[in-house]
């Protein structure tokens, strides 16, 4: 009975995706979101604590929006919003995720042995990575990377499309996977070989990655860099590996669904000389109308960091609800020069609706409400309040 009802429930979120996805809208001239990582100036330890110190030199970012099974097309309120870290060196590619969580509110995690597909349904991380082509991501034979893990630290790690069915967890990332809950938040850190991404290095080549955080497999809370269904590869985000650049650290957005812009972002230089880079922002409303652009520059040498803010309250957004097909876009872009060649560090483009009483009730409170509610987070049952399911 518990196999029929997480299967019925999983085919009516893949379903619901499906609808989602055909509806969604397509932006001209924005094909996927771009991030340039610098190496990382020390490996950091992985232990579940994300030390600034240690992930300083690591690029990050944060803004991620929801699609999958009966989510709406739009960046998650702030008190949802995750912040990610991907660095390298010559050994690892390191991933970092910090998600806050309302204070005396836990994530669901029951799991605590590896490769257990019952990880799909509670709180968990997605990481999906192809070195190859896009158009390889499902070819047999080539495929892509895998790797969920939820807040116990639970994994499972894969090589999907690797041209033999019934070995795709045979794949190991090879290093390590760490987590911490507080009261207050979740926090993960892993790291990968690079070896085991069929790459023999990171620095001077691009891979093509998506990252989720999600409450499970088909639910509301499925917030990724990339509001879009787990295959659509062409969608995803590259990111290039230069030893060379700055280093970007995207840290907030504000309460943008709400008209509060709060954007910060932490540049770090890597040139003895000095880099100037350019960031902008820009929103517009669901009629194509840009109500808010701001270019800030700042020049950054070697280990010097800047803080760049943009901040405006009372943006005049449309009032479009997740029921609506056009949407607002907030966009952020960066870029420097090196010898006269302007490089993208960083750009993303993403949808977002209002955030009035609907939305709360529909997404926020639901959400909320499947938290457990008490420091003893190893809940033995869980409520699925999209689904009406209970899961013991």
């Amino acid at each position: 009975m518990k196999a029929r009802r997480l299967l019925q429930g999983m085919v009516a979120a893949l379903a619901a995706a499906a609808v989602m996805a055909q509806g969604a809208e397509k932006e001209e001239g924005f094909r996927h979101p771009q991030l340039r990582v610098a190496r990382m100036a020390k490996p950091p330890v992985i232990d579940g604590r994300i030390d600034r110190d240690e992930w300083a030199s690591a690029a990050a970012f944060t803004a991620l929006a929801a699609t999958g099974g009966v989510g709406p097309y739009t960046l998650v309120p702030e008190m949802q919003q995750v912040v990610w870290y991907i660095g390298f060196d010559d050994r690892f590619l390191y991933l970092a995720m910090f998600s806050p969580h309302k204070k005396g509110t836990y994530p669901v995690a029951r799991v605590k042995e590896n490769d257990t597909t019952d990880l799909l349904f509670e709180d968990h991380v997605e990481i999906q990575i192809c070195p190859f082509e896009r158009k390889d991501a499902t070819r047999p034979g080539k495929g892509f990377f895998k790797v969920m893990v939820n807040p116990k630290g639970a994994m499972i790690d894969q090589h999907l499309y690797n041209g033999t069915v019934g070995t795709e967890e045979l794949w190991s990332i090879g290093g390590e996977a760490r987590c911490l809950v507080t009261e207050e938040f979740w926090s993960l850190e892993l790291s990968i070989e690079i070896p085991r991404l069929k790459v023999e290095k990171l620095d001077g080549r691009d891979l093509v990655m998506q990252l989720v955080r999600t409450d499970w497999c088909g639910g509301v809370y499925f917030a990724g860099w990339v509001p879009a269904p787990w295959l659509n590869w062409d969608d995803f985000a590259t990111v290039d590996f230069d030893s060379r650049a700055p280093v970007f650290q995207f840290r907030r957005t504000g309460e943008i669904m709400a008209g509060e812009l709060d954007t910060e972002v932490v540049l770090t230089g890597s040139d003895p000389q000095g880099t100037e880079i350019t960031v902008e922002v820009a929103v517009d409303n669901a009629e194509g109308r840009t109500v808010y652009r701001e270019k800030q520059s700042a020049t950054v040498k070697a280990g010097e960091s800047k803080s760049v803010l943009f901040r405006k309250s009372g943006i005049p957004i449309s009032p479009v609800t997740f029921n609506d097909r056009p949407r607002n876009w907030y966009e952020i872009r960066a870029t420097y020069k090196d010898g006269g060649r302007e490089i993208v560090l960083y750009h993303n483009r993403l949808p977002f609706v209002i955030m009035d009483d609907n939305y709360r009730e529909k997404y926020l409170k639901p959400w909320l409400a499947g938290r457990p509610q008490s420091g003893e987070w190893d809940f033995r049952m869980a409520y699925m309040p999209y689904s009406s399911m209970f899961e013991a």
